[in-house]
């Protein structure tokens, strides 16, 4: 719905589903509004969304969100094609899920605009080709797909298929951490840490490192648990208390190396946690790399210079 329009009860609408991957998909069924108060209207569809009768239907639209251009939402015909990719690199069919997500991304849906150029880049189902990986994350993070300017933010850092270009990478990050995303958020503050692309600035790195943390990025978890640990003069106070909670939600989340450092810290306070984070960091044994490396988004996309 366009931004700032108010709706009262009894209206009739129409809302897209932002799907994880996919961007945002205009929901066919016409939906009527049944209150609306403070910028928040609740509506249910007029009919069922599968035309079976499917009882509890509702939706909370949140009326001050942004406007989609209609040139962005995907067609229907283009969604079957993404999802039935899906469906076939679920199966392994990689070369059939690649030609699916051809005829989608002509179609200009920009989910499959980012996994075809997911398989480019990693040579599944297609021949891997660094520069048709880098066209087509190009032309879906400017449809505004915020998973493609991650990979083109990922692709600009550490040159495939084109020079090093930090500041271009960070333009991407930028982006993409503005829009939500964790791993664009951690990657700025790699990038402000170690002065690449943009000017040096620790205090602005760990900005983005509490911001990746807060929203889930495991590694970045780890990252600001330690740094609480140990403070940073001037810049981050040490504060213990702060840093074994983030340490736990790494921790819980299988990074083993946050479970090291918290055996560590319970080692006078606790020993029974002490040696139970030791065991469990045993068991778990060293993080796997993808869970190590930032630039590994899945375990086997990896994103290095050939």
């Amino acid at each position: 719905m366009p931004d700032g329009v108010a709706v009262q009860a009894g209206d009739r609408v129409r809302i897209l589903g932002d799907i994880p991957g996919v961007g945002p998909v205009a929901i066919t069924t016409l939906w009527v509004v049944d209150s609306f108060d403070n910028g928040i209207a609740l509506a249910s569809p007029e009919g069922p969304p599968t035309g079976i009768p499917q009882p509890g239907y509702a939706a909370r639209i949140d009326t001050s969100a942004p406007m989609v251009p209609a040139g962005l939402m995907p067609s229907p015909q283009a969604l079957s094609l993404y999802l039935a990719a899906q469906e076939l690199v679920r199966g392994r069919e990689t070369a059939q899920a690649a030609d699916l997500y051809r005829q989608a991304a002509d179609m200009g849906h920009p989910g499959a605009m980012t996994a075809l150029g997911v398989m480019y880049s990693f040579g599944r189902g297609v021949a891997q080709d660094d520069l048709q990986a880098l066209a087509w994350q190009e032309r879906a993070a400017r449809s505004g797909e915020v998973h493609a300017m991650v990979r083109l933010g990922l692709i600009h850092a550490v040159g495939m298929g084109t020079p090093t270009d930090f500041a271009t990478a960070a333009r991407w990050f930028t982006q993409a951490g503005d829009l939500g995303d964790p791993t664009a958020m951690l990657f700025m503050f790699l990038l402000y840490e170690d002065g690449k692309g943009v000017p040096k600035d620790f205090a602005l790195s760990l900005e983005w490192l509490k911001r990746a943390a807060d929203n889930g990025n495991i590694l970045a978890q780890y990252y600001l648990g330690e740094a609480y640990m140990d403070g940073e003069d001037g810049i981050l106070p040490k504060d213990p208390s702060a840093g074994e909670r983030y340490l736990l939600m790494a921790a819980k989340a299988g990074q083993s190396d946050a479970m090291d450092e918290l055996s560590d810290y319970y080692e006078q306070r606790n020993p029974a946690e002490s040696r139970r984070w030791l065991q469990a960091a045993q068991q778990a044994g060293r993080t796997r790399d993808y869970l190590q490396d930032p630039r590994c988004l899945a375990p086997d996309e990896c994103y290095r210079a050939h």
